[in-house]
């Protein structure tokens, strides 16, 4: 008798365990249904997180260029008067693009360095949203 496993008797040649042939096995459409659901949902959460994570800053990059590099140059009047003003912004769309706003930004409007900056005393944070038209 020889075993499933190990060696023959009497002999120190290794057994090959039984191997099932793939092409012998009948073929279940759940078990491949359900696998390749699987690796579906795998694809679109790879391509939802590179949407996520990289188109927002692609966008945010090319829409929002600063085109003239500081600094600024302003007349000793206008730093005066400026020092002088309440600054009041009442529109960023900062959030939308989800950067750290307590780093300078290389790119985009509006950062908190920059409103310490611009002596800005109100920034209103805001976000788009949709309603249902009724």
């Amino acid at each position: 008798m020889i075993p499933r496993s190990g060696t023959h008797a009497g002999s120190s040649l290794p057994v090959r365990r039984r191997e099932r042939k793939a092409y012998l096995e009948p073929i279940r459409p759940l078990e491949v249904f359900v696998r390749r659901a699987l690796q579906l949902t795998v694809v679109i959460a790879c391509i939802a997180a590179a949407f996520y994570f990289q188109i927002p800053q692609l966008v945010d990059e090319d829409q929002n260029k600063v085109l003239k590099k500081p600094p600024y140059p302003a007349s000793e009047r206008a730093l005066n008067l400026h020092q002088q003003l309440a600054i009041v912004d009442l529109h960023a769309d900062s959030l939308l693009w989800g950067r750290d706003l307590l780093e300078r930004g290389l790119y985009g409007q509006v950062d908190i360095p920059r409103l310490a900056d611009g002596n800005v005393a109100l920034q209103v944070f805001s976000m788009p949203t949709k309603t249902r038209a009724e």
